[in-house]
């Protein structure tokens, strides 16, 4: 009888990020703790100088890259090709993607942020404290069917993600 392998997809997660954007020169300046599976796998980091990240303890870069390697290819934006994964692609898509998070979760909490015809608007409500209200007038005046505020946070940020881009 032959055996059936199965693929079995680890969950990888960067935490307690630590992002100095003014120290960010070739590469971004971070720190932080790398999740696996839910439990606590170390720590990687990068000066932000132009060097590879540094992982803690030994042995977790090795992991990483063998969970990069099961990523779908990655498209270049500079010459259009596609690439296979290896450890620094898939932890920097895992910042660019904590950092887009933050950025969308500090816009949602002044503004509401809506779609429509393909491009992203953002309404301020009239007064703090007034965000139902906004999103109604949004609603009305719009037509807006895509308000992100109202959308679970992995969907808001698929199309935040999207059209932020764009």
């Amino acid at each position: 009888m032959e055996a059936k392998t199965m693929k079995v997809e680890l969950m990888v997660e960067l935490r307690n990020v630590k992002y100095a954007k003014f120290a960010s020169e070739e590469t971004p300046c971070f720190e932080a703790t790398v999740w696996i599976d839910g439990a606590k796998a170390g720590v990687v980091r990068n000066d932000g100088h132009g060097g590879a990240d540094m992982h803690s303890p030994h042995g977790l870069r090795e992991r990483l890259e063998a969970w990069a390697a099961t990523l779908p290819p990655w498209k270049s934006e500079s010459d259009g090709e596609m690439n296979a994964h290896n450890c620094e692609t898939a932890v920097g898509g895992l910042l660019d993607d904590y950092l887009l998070r933050e950025e969308m979760k500090r816009t949602l909490a002044s503004k509401v942020l809506f779609a429509q015809d393909g491009k992203l608007y953002a309404l301020k409500p009239l007064s703090k404290g007034d965000m139902a209200a906004a999103i109604e007038r949004a609603k009305a005046r719009y037509g807006a069917a895509q308000i992100l505020n109202a959308l679970p946070e992995d969907a808001a940020l698929a199309l935040y993600k999207k059209l932020a881009s764009a």
